[in-house]
């Protein structure tokens, strides 16, 4: 599958095509994990989709979630893998400082 990753607008069709194809086919009474052993759709979207959004990208496809920030960040991925990938930074190599997360909730 070809994307041009430059056209937020093309891209962001492309996804809510893809939804709608995957919705069509679990409204037809497959259940979710018959379709995810049985189908390659997702294949051509794994090889561009950042490993890190993929399974954010794979839980919005499945459950139809066309919430703007979800969808603005994945395709903000597709054009940041072109910079990031496979590339260790400077930093990575410095410590790190361990940081208590005890009494925090998720996602703040």
């Amino acid at each position: 599958m070809k994307i041009n990753i430059n056209n937020k607008n093309y891209v962001k069709n492309k996804i809510f095509s893809f939804m709608d194809e995957v919705h069509m086919i679990l409204g037809g009474g497959v259940s979710v994990d018959d379709f995810l052993d049985q189908t390659n759709l997702f294949n051509d979207w794994e090889k561009i989709i950042p490993e890190k959004e993929y399974p954010i990208f794979v839980m919005a496809v499945l459950n139809n979630i066309r919430k703007e920030s979800i969808i603005n960040t994945i395709i903000a991925s597709l054009s940041d893998k072109n910079v990031q990938k496979n590339q260790v930074s400077g930093s990575s190599s410095k410590k790190k400082k361990l940081i208590s997360h005890i009494g925090e909730l998720p996602f703040n």
